[in-house]
């Protein structure tokens, strides 16, 4: 070898143009780049049939069939026995059911088992729920109860002057009205852990409904006073972080809304700054500057049935005719718009809504739609069945006067 050679790392050393080969450049240089890009354009061509034909692609229902799977005819899974009572409220909580009696609330788990107890006095049960929190009362006496999601008593005492009126945000906040000595209504309103951080004290209006914002930032109260010698229900919008005590103090800052004459049955927020109030006569929206977004009129039809949705939309039951068989299905959003509208040749018994689910319980059948009110799921009616309970994944409790069963479509 000649000293001016130099032998070469083999890494370095020239490779020759018969033997080198070209490095594969691109996307398609990894194999799993192409089957993650196939997978994704899979999972929008399926979700845009699913949303395009609801009725045929139904991903909810493979959904249920592997949640199920094994569960479904179980001994004992689905079916659920209490003490029945004229008087028992229930509710689809916590994958389970709860019944407020007149002894207090149990929450059951799906075999029938009980879950959580409290005991108190309630003669005539009213319960209301988010995903975090359920609340049950008695409208005239002064218990109140509350179990959390895991069971746990949150809540379990008397609370002074009698109860007419409770309110649960989507996000476990709390208000609630009674009727106190030396004042004519009082409402208070709680956070998550259950503590009151704001009281609002009214000495000339009987107040009987009231509402709290998702996050606590604002209350609704509505009450009954007079006008040039006519009864006027007025809803009162404020905020909790207002330093205002007295509804009827001449610094207030509150926004009043007068809603005519008529009864008031509930106020809502459907979102954290938009309320629905369900009259006598009107269904109405607002906004907390105090503007009426939109009014849907009662005039010749009767409410025979509401469902709030936490995803911020309300479902009504409008009875169109005295002879009862002839029922229209109204969904309507936060601002009043309607999301969608369907006429029943039948009465509706009961209705229930969960996420954007809807389902309705007539003489003959149990229908779940979406919140367009496009027709999912048609069952014959399970007897015997008083009320349905739809749950977030589609499912159902079916609930007579002593048991509960669960439907999965």
């Amino acid at each position: 070898m000649s000293q001016n050679e130099t032998n070469l790392p083999a890494e370095e050393a020239p490779q020759s143009s018969q033997t080198a080969k070209s490095p594969k450049k691109g996307f398609f240089r990894k194999p799993w780049r192409v089957w993650t890009l196939v997978l994704v354009l899979l999972a929008v061509l399926v979700a845009a049939a699913s949303a395009l034909f609801p009725q045929t692609i139904r991903l909810d229902r493979v959904a249920r069939f592997f949640t199920y799977l094994g569960l479904n005819g179980k001994d004992g899974y689905g079916h659920i026995v209490f003490d029945a009572n004229n008087t028992n409220d229930f509710a689809a909580f916590s994958d389970g059911l709860l019944v407020g009696s007149e002894s207090g609330l149990t929450l059951f788990d799906l075999y029938g088992q009980q879950k959580a107890v409290v005991q108190g006095s309630l003669p005539s049960p009213v319960i209301q729920c988010c995903d975090s929190l359920s609340v049950c009362y008695s409208p005239g006496s002064s218990y109140i109860a509350a179990i959390s999601k895991s069971g746990s008593t949150v809540m379990d005492q008397t609370v002074s002057g009698l109860l007419l009126d409770v309110d649960l945000s989507s996000d476990g906040y709390m208000t609630y009205i009674t009727s106190e000595s030396g004042f004519k209504s009082v409402c208070t309103v709680l956070n998550r852990n259950q503590d009151a951080f704001f009281k609002l004290s009214s000495r000339t209006s009987y107040l009987n409904a009231c509402a709290v914002s998702p996050g606590g930032t604002y209350l609704a109260v509505a009450g009954l006073g007079e006008k040039d010698s006519t009864f006027t229900t007025t809803v009162t919008l404020l905020r909790t972080t207002d330093a205002l005590t007295d509804l009827d103090g001449q610094d207030s800052t509150a926004v009043r809304v007068e809603l005519g004459n008529q009864i008031l049955y509930d106020l809502k927020f459907l979102s954290p700054n938009r309320l629905c109030a369900i009259g006598q006569n009107t269904v109405t929206f607002l906004d907390m500057s105090g503007e009426i977004l939109a009014t849907v009129s009662l005039e010749n039809r009767y409410l025979a049935d509401y469902a709030y949705s936490d995803q911020g939309y309300v479902t009504l039951a409008l009875n169109q005719n005295q002879a009862g068989d002839k029922y229209e299905l109204l969904t309507l959003d936060a601002a009043g718009g309607e999301l969608g509208s369907r006429y029943l040749g039948e009465r509706v018994r009961s209705l229930s809504v969960s996420g954007g689910c809807v389902g309705v319980l007539t003489d003959h059948y149990l229908e779940s739609y979406n919140k367009k009110l496009v027709l999912l799921d048609k069952t014959e009616q399970p007897n015997p069945t008083a009320q349905i309970l739809l749950r977030p994944d589609g499912t159902a409790l079916c609930v007579s006067s002593s048991s509960a069963t669960l439907l999965i479509p």
